[in-house]
């Protein structure tokens, strides 16, 4: 069994590296680490402003996920449709349509597509506070279930 503890933290220790290391290639502006790379919502929250300035078409594809909450619980399905409405909008800019087809089926997110045209809102991602304010409220009830 010991072997299985030090395979867990050799995974652990290779899996925060990585996670470091795409971070920093992102953060840098590596092309490939911003199209392969998962922002978690902590790190979204940290540079969110940056992030959405440089890298609007990453910041909307990551947050408008459908399968991967990366901590985005806030939002409804009908906001993450939105975010990837967006970012779909902005691939046929940089890539053209054709592109962007692959990527997103603009029929899937036909009324989408139509609000984000018209300038509608779309929800923004998580704060710094937000975050923090959410990982103490996590903690406080671990610390209840372990009493």
């Amino acid at each position: 069994m010991a072997w299985r503890d030090d395979e867990t933290k050799y995974r652990s220790f290779l899996n925060h590296t990585y996670s470091s290391t795409m971070k920093i290639a992102m953060k840098a502006g590596d092309d490939w680490a911003i199209r392969s790379g998962c922002l978690g919502s902590s790190y979204i929250a940290e540079f969110s402003t940056e992030l959405m300035q440089r890298y609007p078409l990453l910041m909307h594809r990551v947050i408008g996920e459908p399968w991967k909450t990366w901590g985005y619980g806030h939002l409804t399905s009908k906001d993450r449709a939105r975010h990837r409405a967006k970012a779909y909008l902005l691939l046929v800019e940089e890539a053209g349509e054709e592109f962007a087809r692959t990527e997103y089926d603009p029929a899937e997110l036909r009324r989408e597509i139509r609000y984000v045209k018209r300038g509608g809102k779309l929800k923004a991602p998580p704060t710094r506070a937000d975050i923090e304010k959410r990982d103490k409220k996590l903690e406080r009830k671990r610390q209840r279930q372990e009493k």
